[in-house]
C-alpha cells in the first residue's frame, strides 16, 4: 500500500525532530569540546609569574598563572561565609585565606578556598597553577592585609605595603571550563524537557489512532486519504476536518483523530508574565479532549482568528462533542473525568 498522506505527514515531522536534535546533540559536543580544550589550554599554557610585569602580562593575555607554592606567604586572614535565617546567624564556616605573592617591588594578596590552602601548607606537590580575577579590596580589608604583611617577618625589606588596591581571587583551571559545562549541561536539559514531551504526545496521539480503529490503523489511514480529497472539508490550517477525522499539522504535533471521539474543543488563552506580573503577550491554543482522556493542545501564537472559527465551526457542525470552555466542564473533567465521559455520552446519544 502506498504510503497514506497522514503517516507521510507524520513520519516527517519525525524527522525533523530527529535532525533537529542531532544539530541540537552537536552543539552541546561542540560546547563541551571548548570546555575541554579550554582546560587543557590554560593548564599547559600557564605563565610562569616571578614579577609584577610577569603578572600585568598574564593578564593581558588571560592566561593562568603558575607560582611555585614557595613563593606564597601566609597573611593569616580568613574569609568567612555566615549562613543566617531571620537575620539569626546559624553557622559560620571558614571559605578561604588570604597569601601574598611578592613580585618585586609590589606585593600582591591572594584569596585561597580553604582546601587549596590546606595543600599549600602542607607542601603536598609542586608548582600550584593558579588564575584569578581581580576583586577591589574594602579600606577595612587593605588595613588588615597591610597590617599582616608588616607582621609577617617574611615579607621584611621593603614588601610591606600593597600598591596594588586589589586582591587575586583563587581560581582553578576547571572553573574557566565548567561555564562550558554548565551552559552544555542546560541545553541538554532544555532539549530534553522541550523535544520529550513533544515526541510522547505525537506518539501518544499515534496509538489513539491505532486504538480507535481496533488496532487497524491502515484502514483508518486511508479512509483519513478519501476524506480530504471530498468536497466538503473544512480547512484552517493548521486544522482540518473531514466528514469522520479531526487533523492537525504544526511542528509540535501531528494527529489524526476520530470526531466521534472527540468529548470537547475549547479555546485556551494564557497571559504570559515577566516576574510574575508584567504582561507579555498572549498565547493562544486550542484544546483537544478525547474519549480515551487524552488532552491535546495546539499552540497557536499569532493564530487567536483561527481558533475562533474553528470553535465557530465546531459549534455549528459538531454537535455531539462539547464547544468551548466553562468553569463547570473543567472542574468535572478535573475531579471526575468518568463522570464527565458519562455526560458527553448522553449529550451524544441527544444529537445522534
Amino acid at each position: 500500500m502506498n504510503q497514506s498522506y497522514f503517516m507521510y505527514t507524520y513520519r516527517r515531522r519525525w524527522a525533523y525532530r530527529i535532525m533537529a536534535l542531532i544539530f541540537c546533540a552537536l552543539i552541546v559536543l561542540g560546547i563541551i569540546g571548548i570546555g575541554i580544550y579550554t582546560y587543557y589550554d590554560k593548564t599547559n599554557n600557564a605563565t610562569v609569574v616571578k614579577t609584577f610585569e610577569d603578572y600585568n602580562k598574564a593578564l593581558d593575555d588571560d592566561s593562568y598563572i603558575e607560582i611555585s607554592s614557595d613563593e606564597l606567604y601566609d597573611l593569616d586572614i580568613v574569609i568567612t561565609e555566615t549562613i543566617s535565617k531571620l537575620g539569626i546567624k546559624i553557622s559560620e564556616d571558614v571559605k578561604a585565606k588570604f597569601v601574598a605573592i611578592r613580585l618585586a617591588p609590589y606585593t600582591l594578596a591572594v584569596s585561597v578556598p580553604k582546601d587549596e590552602y590546606k595543600k599549600l601548607m602542607k607542601q603536598e606537590k609542586g608548582p600550584y597553577i593558579l588564575k584569578g580575577r581581580l576583586v577591589e579590596l574594602e579600606d577595612d580589608e587593605l588595613e588588615d592585609i597591610k597590617k599582616a604583611m608588616k607582621d609577617n617577618h617574611s615579607l621584611s625589606g621593603g614588601f610591606q605595603l600593597v600598591p596594588y588596591l586589589q586582591y587575586l581571587e583563587y581560581q582553578s583551571p576547571m572553573n574557566s571550563a565548567s561555564t562550558y559545562f554548565v551552559y552544555a549541561a542546560l541545553c541538554v536539559i532544555f532539549v530534553l524537557v522541550l523535544y520529550i514531551g513533544v515526541m510522547r504526545r505525537n506518539t501518544m496521539a499515534l496509538k489513539s489512532l491505532k486504538n480507535f480503529s481496533n488496532g487497524d490503523i491502515e484502514m483508518a489511514c486511508t479512509q483519513i486519504d478519501n476524506e480530504l480529497n471530498l468536497p466538503d472539508v473544512y480547512r484552517n490550517v493548521p486544522i482540518t476536518i473531514t466528514k469522520n477525522y479531526i487533523i492537525v499539522e504544526t511542528q509540535q504535533i501531528v494527529f489524526a483523530l476520530p470526531l466521534r471521539e472527540l468529548m470537547w474543543v475549547y479555546k485556551e488563552t494564557i497571559q504570559k508574565k515577566i516576574y510574575g506580573f508584567v504582561p507579555a503577550g498572549k498565547t493562544n491554543s486550542l484544546v483537544f479532549v478525547f474519549s480515551d482522556k487524552k488532552t491535546y493542545k495546539v499552540d497557536l501564537f499569532k493564530g487567536e482568528e483561527t481558533i475562533d472559527e474553528v470553535v465557530e465551526y465546531m459549534c455549528n457542525n459538531c454537535k455531539t462533542s462539547f464547544v468551548g470552555h466553562s468553569e463547570e466542564l473543567e472542574n468535572l473533567f478535573k475531579k471526575d473525568s468518568d463522570d464527565f465521559i458519562v455526560k458527553w455520552r448522553i449529550n451524544k446519544e441527544k444529537y445522534n
